[in-house]
């Protein structure tokens, strides 16, 4: 018979394990979120997950930006996935303490990259294309270009 954690055993290493586990993901998004969990959040994978707080998220999340904003809310949306998946799963009473940062408005605003293909790549592109030996992917590219 199989011994049930009490919530205070359930860790956000736990959860972590426990969501890539249960979640098909790509092997590198695996990766990713096991990655992003151990740099931003390792000393946090032992707490059990029922002990952080909106302050300690919010605190996290400041100096995670002071790295880059875009990482930092990388991040967390990450830790939100854990945590939501861990409230859920193991039955677990009260809110995702993530929500602080909807809540005051502590997401960063990130620029979204935006890649454009100039005049000065235009040769080095149209050189690739003739590599492809699919025609109809070549026609499809040129047509996005034009679209």
């Amino acid at each position: 018979m199989a011994i049930r954690k009490s919530v205070s055993q359930i860790t956000l290493r736990v959860v972590l394990s426990a969501y890539l586990e249960a979640r098909r993901l790509k092997p590198a998004t695996a990766v990713a979120y096991r990655q992003r969990a151990y740099a931003c959040f390792g000393d946090w994978l032992d707490l059990p997950i029922a002990s952080i707080t909106k302050d300690m998220i919010g605190e996290r999340h400041t100096d995670i930006t002071r790295r880059g904003p875009a990482q930092a809310n990388l991040a967390f949306r990450v830790l939100r996935a854990l945590l939501n998946y861990g409230i859920r799963r193991y039955e677990l009473p009260g809110r995702n303490p993530v929500d602080r940062l909807s809540e005051t408005r502590q997401w960063n605003r990130v620029k979204r990259r935006v890649s454009v293909l100039n005049e000065s790549r235009l040769r080095a592109w149209s050189l690739a294309l003739e590599t492809i030996d699919n025609r109809t992917v070549r026609d499809y590219l040129v047509f996005l270009l034009f679209t």
